[in-house]
């Protein structure tokens, strides 16, 4: 039993995680499950979509990287720093309103007079943040809203503004309120999934990595079940 318990010991590894910001909740909680299970750590880097993609490009030394996009795990596939067979869904990401103005209907609120700051994840490199736009101009809101908005660097930080009542409200990935209580004077807006792209969040594994072992474990270990039954209480959709 010693020789087989030092045995394991040796094989345990650290898999370095790169994951978009909407995501980091919900993989610590599933990074217990797999290092219980395996003896293996993740060591997670969180940050928006496009910081984390711009590191890998710069050799930041990451093995799987979980981004709240398809189409930047997509482009490391075509640049050449991904293997495409690693390409895989793993959520799918909803948007919901969070606002400070706690009236019926919440999301009255984007037309409001008083309406000082919007706070939406900004366009160019958090998914989320592109999503928001697609939904304001979805809602022929875009113009109006436009000389309001407070953009955060991701959408942790969005809701960051929202919740500190920093911003009145915005748009904010449901998954960082669904485990979170709540305050009387917020209410919630879930925006129908008609008024933005499906935001379908998918992983690779960079090259260095590819012949890791605790890395493919890892890849088996989110396909289980309940892994994915986990992910969903985070509030996300199971992509198709």
């Amino acid at each position: 039993m010693l020789l087989l318990a030092v045995g394991n010991v040796s094989l345990a590894d650290v898999v370095r995680v790169a994951v978009a910001s909407n995501f980091n909740e919900a993989l610590h909680a599933v990074s217990q499950t797999f290092e219980q299970q395996t003896g293996h750590e993740l060591l997670v880097s969180s940050a928006s979509t496009g910081k984390l993609y711009a590191q890998i490009k710069h050799g930041a030394p990451f093995d799987v990287f979980m981004s709240a996009d398809t189409a930047t795990a997509e482009r490391l596939v075509s640049e050449g720093l991904a293997h495409a067979d690693s390409l895989q869904a793993y959520a799918l990401g909803q948007l919901v309103l969070l606002s400070n103005h706690n009236k019926q209907p919440c999301e009255q609120v984007l037309t409001e007079p008083n309406l000082r700051y919007f706070a939406i994840a900004n366009p160019n490199t958090a998914p989320y943040g592109l999503a928001a736009r697609q939904v304001l101009q979805k809602l022929q809101l875009w113009h109006l809203l436009e000389p309001k908005l407070v953009m955060g660097e991701n959408i942790a930080q969005t809701m960051q503004f929202v919740y500190s009542q920093n911003a009145d409200a915005g748009l904010v990935a449901r998954s960082l309120i669904v485990n979170r209580e709540i305050p009387e004077n917020q209410c919630v807006w879930v925006v129908p999934e008609t008024h933005y792209q499906p935001i379908k969040q998918s992983l690779v594994v960079l090259n260095a990595a590819s012949d890791k072992p605790a890395v493919q474990q890892l890849m088996a270990f989110l396909a289980q079940a309940d892994v994915r039954k986990l992910i969903s209480d985070f509030g996300y959709a199971q992509p198709q």
